[in-house]
């Protein structure tokens, strides 16, 4: 089996994805990845560094992607393109206001996972229609992280169950009581960054990852 396709089956299979927002994190970016790598407790990690200068961020990709290759965590880059091929990372994330997808696709070619962020439903099947491997959807609840928009709540989510058909990551606000409440509503992944990112205990974060995830 090819490696991409290997990496696609990995993708359609994964539940969790922590979205590593530099700015935001308690802690080291390399303590929180040794310990995700080491447990397993997420599936799909993302690197979003939106303030630093490009080589502390290639720096940064490069030890992550070490610390990943020993097991199947995906690793996605935010909106660098150019820090996806020289890192060899498993895939990109978009915004709506980054580089078009189409054309991420003809830099990147096949081999690469494109994901993108979506807001409603219309976005949602345009990004499908263009070959996005998956989306995230929100923000669902209210997060300080995405101040701008507005909560789009779990209403998003009933729209869409029938009319995507690639992996979508509910995303926006998500901790352990209204992740609780996804799952009673039949949706198996989830994407979070403060959860972790700003965990006071971190190690209760990644028991209780695991023992809903795995």
């Amino acid at each position: 089996m090819r490696y991409i396709e290997l990496k696609r089956r990995s993708l359609y299979q994964s539940k969790s994805y922590f979205i590593l927002d530099i700015d935001t994190l308690l802690y080291p970016p390399l303590y929180i990845i040794k310990k995700l790598s080491d447990t397993k407790a997420v599936d799909i990690i993302q690197l979003r560094d939106k303030s630093s200068i490009k080589s502390k961020i290639v720096a940064l990709a490069k030890s992550i992607r070490m610390l990943l290759k020993k097991n199947k965590i995906l690793f996605i880059i935010n909106d660098y393109i150019d820090i996806v091929k020289s890192v060899d990372a498993d895939g990109l994330h978009l915004g709506q206001n980054d580089l078009p997808l189409p054309l991420a696709r003809r830099i990147l070619g096949k081999e690469k996972i494109i994901g993108i962020s979506c807001h409603s439903l219309e976005e949602a099947e345009e990004a499908e229609r263009e070959g996005a491997d998956y989306i995230s959807i929100g923000p669902i609840f209210t997060t300080p992280l995405k101040p701008e928009y507005h909560p789009l709540g779990v209403g998003i989510l009933k729209k869409i169950k029938n009319k995507i058909n690639i992996p979508y990551f509910p995303v926006g606000g998500i901790d352990l009581s209204n992740m609780n409440r996804l799952i009673s509503l039949g949706i198996n992944r989830v994407a979070f960054s403060r959860l972790l990112g700003r965990a006071r205990d971190l190690d209760y974060i990644i028991e209780e990852l695991n023992r809903k995830f795995q």
